[in-house]
């Protein structure tokens, strides 16, 4: 309990940050319209906003219990669905750029759904893809956003399915 409310503290930090950050290094938006800063700003908002509830619930959770210890248990921070979650996006954000977003999206939805509870490969391989390849046309296609090709291989690779 207690690392999930330090976790969830530490991720708004991180996510109260991002704001201003993007705020800062952003090109001059057009007046009366939504620019590309705004969507990473309303999704850090709603992100910093439900981290506020959650430790709110898990502060009233823990005063119910009256459990007065303050343990750091590593076990239960890597048991921690909340953070190995997070750590998958950390890594997924490093690998991004090298390996292009159809391959590394591809294992991320993969391993996220098997962390999520999804146990059947034969479902969680094809959702993954299926799920890569709606926001590929979503996001490439629908508003003309580039998404990374990754370096060398993935690359090759990018450009091969993006011909099709």
């Amino acid at each position: 309990m207690t690392l999930e409310i330090i976790f969830n503290a530490v991720l708004s930090i991180f996510f109260i940050y991002a704001y201003f950050y993007i705020g800062v290094n952003a090109p001059e938006e057009a007046p009366n319209q939504i620019d590309g800063i705004e969507w990473p700003r309303m999704i850090l908002i709603l992100l910093i906003v439900f981290m506020l509830i959650n430790m709110y619930r898990l502060i009233k959770d823990s005063k119910k219990e009256n459990s007065a210890s303050f343990r750091l248990n590593v076990k239960e921070l890597v048991k921690n669905k909340l953070f190995l979650g997070s750590s998958l996006m950390v890594i997924y954000s490093m690998v991004l750029e090298y390996t292009g977003f159809i391959v590394s999206s591809i294992i991320l939805f993969g391993l996220y759904s098997y962390l999520l509870g999804e146990k059947r490969i034969n479902r969680l391989i094809p959702v993954s893809i299926l799920s890569v390849v709606v926001f590929y046309i979503i996001f490439s296609y629908g508003l003309d956003i580039m998404l990374p090709r990754g370096a060398g291989i993935f690359r090759e690779f990018a450009l091969m399915l993006e011909s099709i």
